[in-house]
């Protein structure tokens, strides 16, 4: 079975298997430095919540009219 590379070294950090309801957050958003200081293990909703601020901030520091 094929199993992320993030995933994997989540779930040896934590010292278990991930359940299927987690994900594995990109503390930095760069998804190829897995790190395990740059993961957080956290439910879907959360990881979408953190991602919807991430665009927010970033369109307001790129995008609007000063």
């Amino acid at each position: 079975m094929y199993e992320l590379e993030h995933r994997l070294v989540a779930a040896a950090a934590l010292g278990r298997a991930l359940k299927t309801d987690e994900v594995v957050h990109h503390v930095n958003m760069v998804t190829s430095d897995n790190r395990p200081e740059n993961l957080v293990i956290c439910p879907r909703w959360y990881n979408t919540w953190l991602l919807k601020r991430y665009a927010e901030a970033y369109a307001k520091e790129h995008f609007d009219s000063k």
